[in-house]
């Protein structure tokens, strides 16, 4: 993502930045607004597309995919390999197992 600042808008001093914020801006991240029809001052959420890509190797955890920011193709084809390996992983995913498929076992 771009221009990640991590501040505290209270003006706290806090080391731990518990009460701290990260202002991600709208336009630059690909991120959707979804307002109120009649109101389109009102905004009810921010969201953002993800996509869930293979991996080979799923590490101590066994997943077996990880999730990432979904780019217009437009996008995605002016970055190189190295650009589009190092976006923001937002995390992680393996398969869901049912009590009855734990038990099973």
């Amino acid at each position: 993502m771009k221009y990640k600042i991590l501040t505290n808008l209270l003006g706290f001093k806090n080391s731990r930045m518990e009460n701290g914020n990260i202002i991600i801006p709208i336009a630059d991240n690909n991120l959707y607004v979804h307002t109120l029809p009649e109101h389109p001052e009102t905004v009810l959420s921010v969201t953002s597309s993800l996509v869930a890509w293979e991996m080979k190797d799923g590490g101590k955890y066994g997943n077996t995919h990880l999730l990432k920011q979904d780019l217009p193709k437009e996008q995605r084809d002016m970055m190189t390999p190295e650009q589009i390996q190092h976006l923001p992983v937002f995390g992680r995913m393996r398969p869901f197992k049912t009590r009855h498929e734990e038990t099973a076992r």
